[in-house]
């Protein structure tokens, strides 16, 4: 729940996909072949997240963003 949460923007966009999906199938009678992607696409928007991939606060990740250079190149 507390991924939900923090990643609401990709979370919206699984509802509103899975919302977009029942309302299809309400009006048809049932779902179709067709829309077992929307299905796959709206759970993978609500169980992923925004932008950082980590969604951690350690001091590992709160770096300049530069890039260095390693050995051995």
């Amino acid at each position: 729940m507390k991924n939900i949460l923090k990643s609401w923007k990709t979370t919206l966009v699984g509802l509103i996909a899975l919302a977009g999906l029942s309302y299809n199938a309400y009006l048809n009678g049932g779902f179709s072949v067709q829309d077992f992607l929307t299905l796959i696409i709206g759970v993978g928007f609500l169980i992923s997240k925004d932008g950082d991939q980590t969604h951690s606060n350690t001091s590992e990740d709160k770096g300049d963003g530069a890039i260095t250079p390693t050995k051995g190149f």
